[in-house]
């Protein structure tokens, strides 16, 4: 239960410490990095990706005419962006505690403990 929740908040917490890092860093990062042509569109560039894979989605549908135009609206973006970063990096951490957790149990086994100390 302490995983389920601990993954719920870090899949809120990462995407947004890290945009705030790269929001802070953009400035000084060279151009292709940060700014992408796509289709005539400017879009976030490469460093962004991880955090704007539903822009890039919405973008390639839009190109070859796959999604309709009712979805131009700047909150169906942001609901589609909280959403999609919290389940992809919930699921990641949930993946991460549990191998975490895992690696934490591992058993030793009694041919690797050391000996017991002499006794006095």
């Amino acid at each position: 239960m302490r995983r389920i929740i601990l993954s719920i908040i870090l899949g809120i917490v990462f995407p947004v410490v890290c945009m705030m890092a790269i929001g802070a860093m953009s400035d000084y990062l060279p151009k292709p990095l940060t700014e992408l042509n796509f289709s005539g569109k400017s879009l976030p560039g490469i460093l962004y990706v991880p955090f704007t894979i539903p822009l890039f989605c919405v973008a390639i549908l839009r190109a070859y005419e796959i999604l309709p135009p009712y979805s131009e609206t700047i909150w169906h973006f942001l609901a589609l962006f909280i959403l999609f970063d919290w389940i992809l990096y919930g699921t990641l951490s949930y993946l991460v505690l549990g191998r975490l957790k895992r690696f934490k149990k591992r058993i030793v086994s009694a041919s690797e403990n050391p000996p017991p100390p002499p006794a006095f």
